[in-house]
């Protein structure tokens, strides 16, 4: 995941789009340390929903509001993706 993620931001990069200090808002899928790692090691904020799988708990900040939000967002991209 994190290879695939690496190459999206390396092609944002490459246009002059900025990926340092992103806010990333992900469901419980991207729940792992390794993602995590590399988040923190690309100066990406993650607000990450806890994959209850998982087991123990998290010692990482979860903002529930701002990830509620997020399906709000993804729901108006598709729209203006439909209009």
């Amino acid at each position: 995941m994190e290879e695939f993620v690496e190459n999206m931001f390396e092609s944002l990069r490459s246009s002059n789009i900025r990926t340092d200090w992103l806010f990333l808002n992900a469901d419980a899928g991207f729940d792992i340390e390794s993602f995590r790692a590399f988040c923190y090691r690309n100066d990406i904020i993650d607000n990450i929903d806890k994959n209850k799988r998982n087991g123990s708990e998290s010692e990482h900040l979860f903002d529930s509001l701002l990830y509620k939000c997020r399906s709000v967002v993804e729901s108006d991209q598709c729209l203006a993706g439909c209009i």
